[in-house]
Order: structure tokens, then C-alpha cells, then sequence
């Protein structure tokens, strides 16, 4: 046969050459189980997914990509609101700095997309439709496994071993779940490693933002947006340690004696009238508030020569201000005092007189006592009443048992002490919380071991959750006689505080990535200042007064009152 013959027979139909083998039939037979076997698996796998999803654990999209809920990062959603609250208030000074498209709802809820690789090699993805696939949070966070690894990071991932990985795995599991318990996966130090590493890299979107920002304000020159873009900025993960001294007094002078007002020019300022108050304010002013300025003209000139040295390292401010100290009556619920005849045992309802229930303190003996402020509930007026639910009527909670006296010469303590009812005490929760977590740890900090810097936070009983930052650490009230502890708060976004929230806990929190521990400092007592000057140097809008809190735990502790919070810890 020609090659022209054998090349059109096999164009008309004609079979090529087939050469068997004897093994032919094994090898199609093992081919078939083969295929078999894998259909099984990955039906199996489906009916996982399908199970999983249907128990409300249908979290992971695939074996080498992982979708969780953004509350497992709660620093993240911690610094997001902060970040969208600024944008929102100062969008007209932004300039060219678009925010990011996450910056742009403050309520939004995210999901984080976490690309797991086995061994350096990425598992073959399945597509598992699940809806935790959309509205991703922009950054991604890259995990390696290996066997035998210890915790790393790495410029492209961070590396840890199969133990780990089955602990976060079993952490976003559980995340969705509305009893979720943060601490339980990441308690030992190495998860807490890993947590905090996710927790610094979902957040360079943000400090990227920031730091554009930055940039353009430093050409507008306005010294409030760059001190709190500059407040944003240090909010970053660090190891639950006291901040230095060098961070806590860094616009104070120091050495610690020029940091406090020295007693002869408090003696000085006390006897005079026309003073209405004055304090230490974080920008290194030494400002004086009197109620006419043209009554105060030898003022300034007597206090540069008896503070010569102190006013070395304070810039002295006059100001013409009136202060309306406005008594402003589970942890942020409204508390009522009793009315004046005891023998009426009734409540005083009204917003100018409730206050607020700043937390649950104990004792050695497991006695409970809400803690407010002596001008709320006080042993002149000792029972007191509360809201047990929502819905329910006012009725008898405790009464007062200790109580500082405001305006008593020598000393300033406003806090009260409620015994709760033993029948009432299985109705209160212990725990204190922030904005993102119900159950936190505890500290009592003293105010010179906050950093100028910090956010300060409270929850209060007519404006719930409120930011600040710390005005004047040390503020002297000439309607309130003696040694004061009072400090002076601001609020972020209009007012700190309003009627109905005095005796609600000032904190501020720590930086960690779980935000699981705030550090007590202060309780809301009221008031205000009230601007007179036609051109003020100083913003004083939205301040608050508050009661160093530590000061008065340790007068109630002298008056056998030793108290303490649900899982409060010793600071460091």
C-alpha cells in the first residue's frame, strides 16, 4: 500500500493500530476506583460544608481560604470607629486624602479573609459560596503551616504550626456565636503573639490613611487636628505595660515637684474671688478662670513673683470664664436617691436628680456595692432606687453606706457606696466592659500613669459610650474648698457627658489586640465652663469634670471600706 493509499484509508474510517497490554483491564479498573473514591470526598466534603453552615459554623470557604468576622480583632474595630468619627468631623481638612472606602460607614460590619498555605504550598481552592465572602476588609491576612514551626513573622506571612492553626480555626468556628468568649483561644502567650501580629497587619490601611493625612494637615498648621491625628496615630498594639515617664509627662515639665502647682500660689489663687478656678492644661499652660477680668489686674504680676521659678516651665493664661458646676446626677444604668423625708421611702425622679451606676465594687466579704457619686446618692438621703430591667418599675435597691462630703474643707471625695440588697444581688452583673466587649479585666490606675495622649471613655446613664481626652490633669474649683482631684475631660464629639451621667467610670483603653483589660481613672461628677473671653486661646467646649478615682478608693479604704472590681488586677 502506498503512503497515499494508507493516509486516505485512515481519513475514510479505518482503524490505527491499537497494542494491548495485559495489565489494560487492572489499570482502567483502578482508574474507575480511583475516580470513585474522589467523588465520595468531595461529596463528603460538601455534606460537611452543608452541616457546618447549617449549625451556623460555616465560617471557612475552603480548605486554603478562611472568611471570620472582624469581631475576632476587636483593636481593629476599636481604631475603625475612632478613625471614621475623625474623618467625619474633619472631612474639610483633609484635602486630597480620600478616605478609604471602609472609612466611609462607621457601622459597617466587615468580614477578614485569612489564605492559609500547608508546608510553603497553597491548597487547591474550592469554591464554597457562603456569603462571608463579601465586604471583605481590604487588608489580608497570610498564614503558613508547618509541622514543626515556631511562631514567626515574615515581610509575606505569618508562620506557625499545625497546633495553632487548629486553635484560630476553631476560633472563627466559634466567633459568630453569641456567647462568644475571646480569651478562651488566644490566652496562652503564643496565640496572643499570633492575634496581635493579625491585629497590627489588618490595621496598615488605616495607619497608611493616617499617616497621608498627617502629611496634609502639617501644611495647614492647625495644632488641635495634628495633636488628635497625632492621638490616632499611637494607637497602636503594645505589650500591657505602663506607659514611660518620659510619654506620660511629655509636655510637663520633669522634675515631678514643677509638675504639681506649688502650695503657696494654690493658697494664693484660693482666697481670691474673682478666681473661679485654675489647673495644669496639657499643653503646658498654667491657666487662671476668673469671673472679671478687670478685677484681676495685678493678678498676673503677683503670680509671676511669687512662682517665679514654677512659671519657668508654665506659660501663665488669665481668662475671663463662668463655671457652672452642674451637679449632674449592669454599668451605665440610672440610679435614683431617695427623697429628703426618710420616712416617705420614695425615689427623687427627675434628670436633675439621677445619676448613674458607674460599676459593681465587693469586698472580702462578698457584700456588693454600687458605686456613684456622693451628690447622687448620699448618707443625708441613704436609699436608693433603680430599674432592675428596662421595663421594669422603680424599686429599692440598697443603701448608701459611705459617702465623701464634696464641699468638705481639706479634702474632695465624690463617690458613694450603695450596699445592694442581698435578695437583689444575684440581679447585678459584676463584670465591666467598653464598647466592644461585656467582660473585661480590671486596673485603678492613678492619673499620672496615663499617657497625655490616650483616648479616655465612659458609660453613662443618659449619653452612653462617649470619647475624650484629658484637658487638665489638675483642676482647682473655688465652689469646692480644699485639695482637689479633680481633672478636667473634653469630649470628642460634642459633650463628654450631660444630666443624668454623674458617677459614670472614666477609663481608658489598653492596647491590646483582644482590648480586654480598661484601666479605671476617673468618675464623671458634672459641669462645665462657660467661655466669656471675646477671643479665646482656649477651647474649652465640651468639658467635663471628674473625681480621680483612686483617691477615693483609698479614703474609703481608710473608712474600712476595702473594695475592689470583678476581676480587677494589680496595674503595673
Amino acid at each position: 500500500m502506498s503512503e497515499r493509499e494508507r493516509k486516505r484509508g485512515l481519513r475514510s474510517g479505518s482503524k490505527r493500530p491499537h497494542f494491548h497490554s495485559e495489565n489494560t483491564k487492572e489499570k482502567n479498573s483502578a482508574s474507575e476506583k480511583s475516580n470513585i473514591k474522589r467523588i465520595c470526598n468531595n461529596s463528603d466534603k460538601k455534606d460537611l460544608q452543608i452541616r457546618k453552615r447549617k449549625q451556623g459554623l460555616g465560617q471557612i470557604k475552603t480548605e486554603s481560604t478562611w472568611y471570620c468576622s472582624w469581631t475576632l480583632f476587636p483593636h481593629l474595630m476599636y481604631l475603625y470607629n475612632l478613625t471614621c468619627d475623625f474623618v467625619k468631623r474633619y472631612r474639610t481638612y483633609l484635602g486630597d486624602c480620600k478616605p478609604l472606602n471602609c472609612l466611609r460607614n462607621p457601622l459597617e460590619d466587615f468580614n477578614v479573609q485569612i489564605d492559609i498555605k500547608e508546608d510553603g504550598r497553597l491548597l487547591e481552592k474550592e469554591c464554597c459560596k457562603n456569603g462571608f465572602e463579601e465586604n471583605v476588609w481590604p487588608e489580608v491576612l497570610k498564614c503558613v503551616v508547618k509541622d514543626e514551626a515556631s511562631f514567626q513573622i515574615t515581610d509575606e506571612a505569618i508562620q506557625m504550626n499545625t497546633k495553632a492553626r487548629q486553635i484560630l480555626q476553631d476560633a472563627i468556628n466559634e466567633n459568630r456565636k453569641p456567647l462568644f468568649e475571646i480569651q478562651k483561644f488566644f490566652s496562652n502567650p503564643v496565640m496572643k503573639n499570633i492575634h496581635e501580629a493579625m491585629t497590627e497587619i489588618l490595621e496598615r490601611p488605616i495607619h497608611g490613611f493616617l499617616n497621608k493625612v498627617r502629611s496634609a494637615v502639617l501644611k495647614l498648621g492647625s495644632q488641635s487636628l495634628q495633636n488628635e491625628l497625632d492621638m490616632l496615630l499611637k494607637l497602636k498594639i503594645v505589650k500591657p505595660t505602663a506607659p514611660s515617664v518620659k510619654s506620660c509627662i511629655e509636655s510637663y515639665p520633669s522634675n515631678d515637684n514643677k509638675n504639681r502647682i506649688p502650695e503657696n500660689i494654690k493658697d494664693y489663687l484660693c482666697r481670691k474671688r474673682e478666681v473661679v478656678g485654675f489647673g495644669l492644661w496639657w499643653n503646658g499652660d498654667f491657666i487662671v478662670l476668673v469671673n472679671k477680668k478687670e478685677k484681676s489686674r495685678h493678678l498676673e504680676t503677683n503670680l509671676l513673683l511669687i512662682g517665679d521659678k514654677f512659671f519657668q516651665h508654665w506659660s501663665l493664661k488669665v481668662h475671663e470664664s463662668n463655671l457652672k458646676f452642674e451637679l449632674f446626677l449592669q454599668q451605665g444604668d440610672k440610679i435614683y436617691p431617695s427623697s429628703a423625708d426618710a420616712s416617705l421611702c420614695t425615689p427623687v425622679v427627675g434628670p436633675s436628680s439621677q445619676g448613674t451606676v458607674g460599676g459593681f465594687v465587693k469586698d472580702s466579704g462578698s457584700n456588693i456595692y454600687a458605686l456613684t457619686c456622693s451628690h447622687v446618692c448620699n448618707l443625708d438621703n441613704k436609699q436608693a432606687f433603680a430599674h432592675l430591667s428596662k421595663n421594669s418599675p422603680i424599686e429599692k435597691i440598697g443603701e448608701c453606706v459611705f459617702s465623701g462630703n464634696l464641699a468638705r474643707s481639706g479634702e474632695c471625695c465624690d463617690i458613694s457606696l450603695v450596699q445592694i440588697d442581698g435578695h437583689l444581688e444575684k440581679h447585678c452583673k459584676l463584670s465591666m466592659g467598653n464598647r466592644f466587649r461585656e467582660n473585661c479585666y480590671v486596673t485603678v490606675e492613678e492619673l499620672s500613669k496615663i499617657d497625655k495622649d490616650d483616648f479616655v471613655h465612659k458609660k453613662g446613664a443618659t449619653t452612653s459610650f462617649t470619647t475624650g481626652k484629658i484637658l487638665s490633669r489638675e483642676f482647682h474649683c473655688n465652689i469646692i474648698n480644699g485639695e482637689s482631684k479633680m481633672f478636667l475631660v473634653s469630649g470628642m464629639s460634642g459633650k463628654f457627658s450631660e444630666r443624668g451621667d454623674s458617677g459614670s467610670i472614666v477609663y481608658v483603653n489598653e492596647q491590646n489586640s483582644l482590648l480586654d483589660t480598661i484601666r479605671v481613672i476617673g468618675i464623671v461628677s458634672g459641669g462645665e465652663i462657660e467661655q466669656r473671653d471675646s477671643n479665646p486661646q482656649v477651647d474649652f467646649e465640651n468639658t467635663t469634670f471628674c473625681y480621680e478615682l483612686y483617691n477615693g478608693l483609698e479614703i474609703a479604704r481608710t473608712n474600712n471600706f476595702d473594695v475592689s472590681f470583678e476581676n480587677q488586677k494589680q496595674s503595673s
